[in-house]
């Protein structure tokens, strides 16, 4: 059996919010936030643990995202709120900086750093926590700023808890991080009737509809391969493509 790579490749996790075998969820996703409580508690300072932010505007977006108690379902059955996203950050002490050096591409991201057989994570090898970066354009919005930083960090934050395993980020993650932004905030915008992701003629279809043309490029499921980078390396015929 080769030996795995310990070669790591950046790639940029991009929460697009600018206006940003298939499975489901993991067969435990609680595992993911095991460790998150209402009031997450340093049992040893007997204080509240607080959010690894400095910046106040951050800080007020995440409060806010604190402050969304209702649960909503995503996946097959799971779970999530608000409340469970901004204490998960909290719990995981992962940072929240402004994105002020354009790593992001005019979004919201984080890191992820992956072995060339495939296994990922959002640390670098280095110490400390790599950050999640967020659209630096968010500070000098004239409206509505505080919605989006809840609907972008409840975004970035489902994807730094994994879900689907430690892999590329793939279409149907990105599917439910967007599902899951939305529904904080109680958006019209990307819709969802009518959608399987299950699907992946629908699940690609749906990218489409909302013109997020470059997560196509993605693969639509974990252990799925991408047919859009296939054509695009001639592998195989561009009318296997499964979108309409």
């Amino acid at each position: 059996m080769a030996k795995k790579s310990s070669l790591k490749i950046a790639v940029l996790v991009i929460g697009l919010i600018s206006l940003a075998g298939c499975q489901m969820l993991s067969n435990n996703p609680t595992a993911a936030i095991a460790a998150v409580d209402a009031n997450p508690v340093d049992a040893r300072l007997g204080q509240k643990q607080l959010p690894a932010i400095q910046d106040e505007m951050i800080l007020a977006g995440w409060n806010n995202l604190h402050s969304m108690q209702e649960p909503i379902q995503v996946g097959d059955g799971v779970l999530l709120s608000g409340q469970t996203l901004a204490q998960f950050l909290v719990e995981s002490q992962i940072p929240v900086v402004w994105d002020s050096e354009g790593l992001c591409g005019g979004s919201s991201c984080s890191r992820q750093f992956c072995t060339l057989d495939g296994d990922c994570s959002f640390e670098d090898g280095q110490p400390g926590t790599d950050p999640i970066y967020l659209n630096d354009a968010i500070r000098v919005q004239s409206s509505g700023a505080m919605e989006r930083l809840a609907r972008e960090l409840g975004h970035e934050a489902f994807h730094r808890m994994q879900f689907f395993g430690a892999g590329k980020i793939t279409q149907i993650e990105e599917y439910w991080a967007f599902y899951l932004d939305t529904q904080l905030v109680k958006a019209d915008y990307p819709g969802f009737d009518g959608v399987d992701p299950q699907d992946p003629e629908r699940l690609a279809g749906w990218f489409t509809k909302h013109n997020m043309m470059s997560y196509l490029r993605l693969d639509p499921y974990p252990g799925v391969k991408n047919l859009v980078a296939q054509v695009e390396q001639g592998v195989v015929a561009a009318e296997s493509i499964p979108i309409k």
